[in-house]
């Protein structure tokens, strides 16, 4: 019987190089901003303007970047078959913990990245960080994050990388909300977000915490042990919930396939293969949130909430969805026709533009009945500005997602939609700043020579990520193989 030690070896030997391993290094550009930030947009002599800036992370990105981490994982064990491991005499129980091992040594490599990496870049900024707080704080949010790893794991092993994305995404937003909760301890989220608090120094909406605050207080151990003790239930269940998944599939297997398009043509093509795979749900959940909001809210609420949530969120997941599909038949649509590249560009760009001119529509609609009404010329300003972010978007997540991978355009526009939110809100929208906030120009670009730049800056991108994705898309078989 291979023992455990080997496991592990093999085990690191398929991690090197991969896209979980690249994936960490999104912690540089976190690491950047968050200093950046601290540095120039709210300076503090006491080095405390750091840390409410990794709030960013903490309360925002870490569980979706988990689970992408574990998802990419599970994806590349399920293409490649675990390698033949499970023909060669291993213990179930022993690849469960090589494979969590590993996964732990990403997230801790990803948060030392975020936290660790604050130290060097503040030196050289001139801001004043305190070293053994900050590793402090990159030991806690690694050790809090353990049990929703282990989770994430075995779900995206079951429902697939994107779903597990919406999970974590999901389980941050419950995390960061209930996170002062009183019963927060039997509200697993909450527990890698509350252990954070303390240590940071802020509130859960990233305020600074006052002395008068319990928080201040608060230790961090029990949500720790809390989610070591998750991680060991749920990694000593996957072998458990393999078995059964095993029996319960028997000898028959299946895969989704296409529809047979009945006309000739890459569009026709194009929309066949794409049929059924939740886009046009994706498209209709968007449009009914956006009523919901519209009866509760005024015009100007709707517009916030398409662009900064719906529109990049669903741009990334509709290039994320439409090149997982698409990606194994690729090189065969390539040779049937050179259009294909063309046709797919534009049927996303028709799904995101069909949603955002609706959107629009909606807020044109009860803009005449609301007691505060946007001006006609904002209403329509803001229209023009969430179709071309829509676009611009769509087309960017669209090259990372061949170039890079699905995991890389969800990854950064989970961060995207984080920082944009952060420029682009009510305090720092005001400043030079709100061109860091792309996903708030359709309500901070407030002027004329806004709406310009904003304008110009988003055909520019258009036309940029347009050229590199249709370059991508004709270069991706060259690319296959590669993890």
């Amino acid at each position: 019987m291979i023992g455990q030690l080997p496991a592990l070896r093999a085990e690191l030997v398929r991690t090197t190089g991969s896209a979980a391993a690249w994936l960490t290094l999104i912690g540089i550009p976190i690491a950047v901003i968050t200093t950046a930030s601290g540095t120039y947009a709210t300076p503090d002599a006491s080095g405390r303007s750091v840390f409410m800036w990794q709030a960013l992370f903490v309360t925002g990105m870490s569980a979706p970047l988990l689970a992408l981490i574990a998802g990419l994982t599970s994806s590349r064990e399920q293409r490649a078959r675990e390698g033949g491991t499970t023909w060669r005499p291993v213990r179930p129980a022993a690849v469960t913990a090589a494979r969590f091992t590993v996964l732990a040594g990403l997230a801790a490599l990803l948060n030392l990245l975020v936290f660790g990496l604050t130290i060097p870049l503040g030196t050289v900024l001139g801001q004043p960080i305190d070293p053994p707080a900050m590793l402090q704080a990159a030991v806690v949010a690694w050790a809090s994050s353990l049990g929703f790893l282990a989770a994430a794991l075995i779900l995206s092993e079951a429902f697939g990388v994107i779903a597990a994305f919406l999970i974590g995404c999901a389980w941050q937003l419950i995390g960061t909300l209930c996170a002062e909760w009183p019963l927060w301890w039997a509200i697993p989220p909450t527990w890698s977000v509350r252990a954070m608090l303390p240590v940071l120094g802020i509130h859960a909406n990233a305020t600074p915490l006052t002395a008068a605050d319990a928080l201040v207080t608060a230790p961090a151990w029990p949500a720790i042990l809390l989610s070591a003790a998750a991680a060991v239930l749920v990694l000593s269940l996957r072998p458990l919930l393999h078995r059964h998944s095993a029996s319960v599939r028997g000898a028959r297997d299946s895969a989704p396939v296409g529809w047979r398009s009945m006309r000739p043509g890459a569009g026709p093509g194009i929309r066949a293969v794409l049929r059924g795979r939740g886009i046009g749900i994706l498209c209709a959940t968007a449009l009914l949130l956006c009523l919901a909001a519209a009866l509760v809210y005024r015009p100007a609420a709707i517009i916030s909430f398409h662009s900064f949530l719906l529109l990049p969120a669903g741009a990334v997941l509709l290039a994320s969805i439409a090149w997982l599909t698409l990606a194994p038949g690729w090189r065969l649509l390539l040779v049937r026709s050179q259009r294909v590249t063309t046709a797919l560009l534009a049927h996303l760009l028709t799904c995101v533009t069909v949603v955002t001119l609706g959107v629009w529509a909606l807020a044109a609609v009860f803009n005449l009945t609301t007691a505060h009404p946007m001006a006609s010329g904002e209403l329509a300003a803001a229209g023009l500005l969430c179709l071309l972010l829509g676009a611009a978007q769509t087309v960017a997540s669209l090259w990372l997602a061949v170039r890079l991978g699905p995991g890389w355009a969800l990854g950064l526009g989970i961060g995207g939609i984080v920082v944009s939110a952060t420029f682009g809100g009510d305090v720092l929208a005001a400043s030079p700043l709100w061109l860091l906030g792309p996903t708030g120009w359709p309500l901070t670009a407030d002027t004329p020579a806004r709406v310009l730049i904003a304008a110009v800056v988003c055909a520019g991108a258009i036309g940029v990520f347009w050229t590199l994705a249709t370059r991508a898309l004709r270069t991706a078989p060259l690319r296959e193989g590669r993890d």
